[in-house]
């Protein structure tokens, strides 16, 4: 009996320290997008049970902004972005809007933290329009104002006595 209880007791100190170690190795967006879906969820407690739903199993889109780059050249991990963790939201209560989640630190995401949700809508962004550029200049033509300053300073004509 006595032996049973300690093969028993090392099983189950191995699947505790598996486990353990296991619970560890969430990757970094992994860790990030649920926080972003614990902070989106705690401060929008308005939202329908369907945009719930969407937050907590849907998978979103991620954006990002380069703030400080780290070194010249190209891209390194340790380079300070801003992250956006994006929802759509449900089409006939928010007519396209998206759940944004704003958030910032290192472009691997292992300091990643949310700083602001709100829901927007994006709007694709027209083309620049072309601005024609005037061929030369025109000159205006200054208009000569004829006459003869009087006693007070005010333009007083030609007046002939």
């Amino acid at each position: 009996m006595s032996r049973f209880y300690v093969v028993s007791l090392r099983g189950l100190f191995a699947a505790a320290f598996v486990s353990f170690f296991c619970a560890g190795c969430a990757s970094p967006l992994t860790r990030t997008i649920r926080k972003a879906r614990e902070y989106a969820l705690e401060r929008h407690p308005e939202l329908s049970e369907e945009s719930i739903h969407i937050i907590k199993y849907t998978k979103p889109e991620l954006r990002q902004e380069m703030i400080f780059q780290a070194e010249l050249g190209g891209e390194n991990t340790n380079d300070f972005v801003q992250t956006c963790v994006v929802w759509e939201m449900p089409k006939k209560e928010y007519d396209g809007k998206k759940m944004v989640v704003v958030g910032f630190g290192q472009r691997d995401l292992w300091d990643w933290y949310p700083i602001r949700a709100f829901i927007k809508r994006y709007r694709e962004l027209e083309p620049p329009k072309k601005v024609k550029k005037p061929a030369a200049r025109r000159k205006r033509k200054k208009k000569k104002i004829s006459g003869t300053l009087d006693a007070s300073g005010a333009l007083g004509g030609n007046k002939s006595k």
